[in-house]
């Protein structure tokens, strides 16, 4: 259960206690407005500790007192401190002047939740001008500060009521008429209980287990044509002055959504303390809101729309500051996923949209691959998407124009954006979605380009290039066109090429800006997260710039590049992560084998090769080699998609000694790394005409070697694994837990795992039955009587005597209709239940009979039930 779960009783009358001083904590004469609630059961009256907090009480002596009892009413099952105030507790501009008296009060965490849940529609209501309302705004979400007890509430309740309709009506009390009843057409939600269990389903747990499916490098799978994102996405964008026009794609309707202004405000306060202590901090922050506010990006809310009674949400906000950026150090984040308590958040209602950027892995091997390397980026890319009007109002957040001094009140300006923004979960999935929308467009004129764009951006980063500086030219020109009618600027144009560079400055391109790294002639760039030396056209590592790796590992336009070049692909594991040294090791021929195929998609595209792959694992090459139909499901599986993703000819034994991939799977220092020749070149065999036939023969190997995950081939040998397997596992079993009922549990849940397997069509789910906890039971009850007395089994199954020497002999054993061993004798003739007249006998020295004891004699507190026998 959720510590902050509650069931809350329907709400009582509340008031906006704008007559009400406060409380007697402020000084005398001022007054503040609070939401108060009216309780007719409570028997305290309560406030919350944030409103102490807020107030400074220095009179207020504490003392922490345990409650006996939940307040009824509180939604926080934890009142923390009693007080009582020397001076009175607060005093009401009312008819009733006993109610200026000293009281005593509880200050809590918090009373209860939004009041109401949501801000209500009542825009239909007409409410007579004559009632004086005690809250005006009684239809706005507010948080609840104070809590009055029965004691108050009948006094400065009134018998005057007013209807304004069946449900809805107004009741007079001392601060004025307060609403009641409810409105037609919301759905409330009076009751809110929360529930969590956690069940550790067995075939998932399973699933996880054996799939290991998420190691090594892999295709992202394919969104769902039904993705609901996108089926939003298309029904809605719209292409207007320039610029798409996107709604956010709602999974839930936006009236679930409540308003964060609460949060928003206290994040703010705590942001304003950052600013006024950094004012190179409030400068840039102040300067990029005027930028957004120049471009048109976002929006003041005008002061007749602040309080607009319809769903919205404000977004909280932090500077985020980054060293060494070309562009903006600062940049302001947004916090879609901040809610209220129990409340949703705008990420929550939205669907977050399929993973549409490319696979990164083919993106840096193509920036690997042509000689003239292009890097560019959309400048704001999420900023140039624009938002749909009636979806304005759920990215609102709150700024200052004014900077008060030490003392003076803040105001806060409400403002909006007028663009999808970046803090949205959906945020990645609308770019992604508009470019790939807007760029199909062109397909027909610029296939090439559009290929490129298409396959190649990733996110707002375009990393691609051409074999030729004049295709390279031809290209970007294209593209920066392309994304400019979407109102996409493509900026910080870079490539190793500076007579290319030199040709974009002079068309106009926002090329890479000439800072400090260039002028000391190291030109170095940031290509998703490595650096890029362009003068060099080499890549480094920030840990070492004394690691340089060229950039360019094919150069298909030179002439002494043979048309079939190599590729050698090498692959090794390491016990640190896996106790099974084998499996692992077919762990890492997997990994190679998904390499392999994303590299020779992207070289094929320029050349053609061949692939090696290398392993210095006898065992993994001997079940690569062989059908995978051979091997067991876990093998079988690995090596199946093996031999999809390669051919298992190309597979070749190597020693350990000449396996590179051995310093990727123990680790190695970046200094050690820097003089690794092994690592950079290869194995010696590598730079030989020929391949040496004693690395690429496969070696032969024992029959012992390879046979545990051999299937079985006739019946015979099929049962007697069976049986062994079975033994093994009972006793592994009894190993995991010295607990008989969890024991039951695990086996319970096996069983149903391989009845689900059977039976695909008529699943066993939800909680475990009775009989399927007594079938374990059974097996459990069998196993153990099989390992001690097997053949006096054997003897009663076909019907004959037992051995004269059996220890069980004399207390007439025989097997139910179970196939377990009860005692016999003459207490069968006894009115006693089944059970007792016939225990189930049990060895005395097996451990599952010990379990069994124990947890009976804690269950029946040393007089447990003579349901079992012992032999000794």
């Amino acid at each position: 259960m959720r510590e902050d779960a509650c069931v809350r009783t329907c709400q009582p009358d509340y008031i906006w206690s704008e007559k009400l001083k406060d409380l007697g904590i402020a000084d005398v004469g001022s007054i503040t407005r609070i939401a108060t609630f009216m309780d007719n059961v409570s028997e305290h009256v309560d406030i919350t500790e944030l409103e102490v907090k807020l107030k400074k009480i220095d009179q207020l002596q504490r003392k922490i007192e345990e409650l006996e009892e939940l307040l009824f009413g509180l939604e926080t099952a934890k009142p923390t401190e009693e007080a009582e105030f020397e001076e009175d507790l607060y005093k009401c501009e009312t008819r009733l002047d006993d109610l200026e008296r000293k009281r005593r009060i509880f200050v809590t965490e918090k009373i209860t939740g939004l009041t109401p849940s949501v801000t209500l529609d009542v825009s239909e209501i007409k409410i007579p001008e004559f009632l004086e309302l005690s809250d005006p705004y009684f239809y706005e979400a507010k948080e609840i500060h104070a809590l009055l007890n029965a004691d108050i509430f009948f006094r400065i309740i009134t018998d005057n009521v007013y209807k304004v309709n069946k449900e809805l009506l107004f009741r007079e009390t001392e601060f004025g008429w307060i609403a009641g009843g409810r409105l037609q057409g919301t759905n409330t939600n009076n009751f809110s209980c929360y529930f969590l269990k956690d069940n550790d389903s067995v075939d998932d747990t399973l699933k996880l287990f054996f799939e290991l499916e998420s190691l090594g490098i892999k295709d992202d799978p394919c969104y769902r044509k039904d993705d609901q994102a996108m089926n939003i996405f298309k029904e809605t964008v719209q292409y207007n002055n320039n610029r798409y026009v996107v709604e956010l794609p709602f999974r839930k309707h936006w009236n679930e959504l409540s308003n964060n202004i609460s949060v928003a405000k206290q994040r703010f306060q705590s942001l304003w303390g950052r600013l006024r202590r950094d004012k190179t901090l409030y400068t840039q922050y102040k300067e990029t809101i005027q930028d957004y506010l120049n471009q048109g990006i976002i929006e003041k809310v005008n002061d007749t729309e602040i309080n607009v009674h319809k769903p919205m949400y404000y977004l909280p906000h932090q500077a985020i500051k980054k060293e060494g950026r070309v562009t903006t150090s600062t940049r302001i984040v947004f916090d879609a996923a901040s809610h209220q308590a129990n409340e949703l958040s705008l990420n929550d209602c939205l669907w977050p949209g399929p993973n549409l950027n490319p696979n990164l892995l083919d993106v840096l091997i193509n920036f690997r691959l042509n000689r003239v390397a292009i890097s560019s980026d959309i400048r704001q890319a999420f900023l140039q998407i624009c938002l749909a009007d009636k979806h304005k109002d759920f990215v609102r957040f709150l700024w200052t124009d004014s900077n008060p001094r030490i003392g003076e009140k803040l105001t806060l300006q409400v403002y909006r954006f007028n663009r999808v923004i970046f803090g949205v979960n959906s945020s990645p999935f609308l770019l992604a979605a508009t470019i790939k929308y807007h760029i199909e467009k062109y397909n027909e004129i610029h296939p090439i380009t559009v290929q490129h764009l298409d396959t190649f951006m990733y996110v707002d980063d375009w990393i691609t290039g051409q074999d030729t500086r004049e295709e390279a030219l031809f290209m970007s020109r294209h593209a920066k066109n392309i994304m400019k009618e979407a109102g996409m600027e493509m900026r910080k144009w870079i490539s190793n090429d500076t007579v290319l560079m030199a040709q974009w400055a002079a068309e106009g391109f926002d090329t890479h800006p000439m800072d400090a790294s260039i002028r000391l002639g190291t030109n170095k760039t940031k290509v998703l997260g490595m650096a890029w030396q362009t003068l060099d056209d080499c890549l480094t590592l920030d840990t070492n710039d004394n690691l340089r790796i060229p950039r360019l590992v094919l150069d298909s336009t030179n002439d002494e590049v043979s048309d079939l070049i190599e590729i050698h692909i090498f692959c090794d594991a390491s016990k640190l992560a896996y106790g099974a040294a084998a499996y692992v090791k077919l762990l890492g021929a997997l990994v190679a084998a998904r390499l392999s195929s994303r590299v020779q998609e992207i070289v094929r595209k320029k050349k053609e090769c061949k692939v090696f792959h290398w392993t210095d694992s006898k065992i993994v090459l001997f079940w690569i080699k062989g059908s995978s139909k051979r091997w067991k499901q876990f093998v079988a599986n690995r090596v199946q998609e093996i031999s999809e993703l390669t051919d298992p000819d190309s597979w070749f034994h190597c020693s350990g000694q000449d396996n590179p991939s051995d310093f990727l799977s123990r680790g190695l220092s970046v200094d050690t790394l820097i003089s690794n020749n092994k690592w950079w070149t290869g194995p010696a065999f590598l730079r030989t005409d020929e391949l040496p036939k004693t690395v690429s023969e496969c070696p032969e190997l024992n029959e012992v070697d390879y046979l545990p995950e051999l299937k079985s081939k006739d019946s015979k040998e099929h049962t007697v694994l069976t049986l062994n397997f079975n033994q093994t596992f009972f006793d592994h079993l009894l190993s995991r837990s010295n607990k008989f009922l969890t024991i039951v549990r695990v086996l319970s849940f096996l069983y149903r795992f391989l009845f689900n397997i059977r039976n695909p069509t008529n699943k066993k789910t939800g909680p475990l039955t009775s009989d399927e906890m007594k079938e374990a039971e059974i097996y459990l009850m069998k196993q153990v009587q099989l390992s001690s007395f097997y053949k006096e089994i054997r003897a009663m199954q076909n019907g004959d005597d037992i051995c004269n020497k059996s220890k069980i002999l004399n207390l007439s054993p025989f097997l139910d209709d179970k196939g377990i061993i009860r005692v016999g004798g003459r207490l069968k003739h006894s009115r006693l239940p089944y059970s007792s007249k016939h225990p189930i006998l049990l060895p005395a020295k097996s451990k599952l009979t010990i379990i069994i004891v124990k947890y009976y004699h804690e269950k029946y507190f040393s007089s447990w039930a003579p349901t079992f026998t012992l032999s000794g």
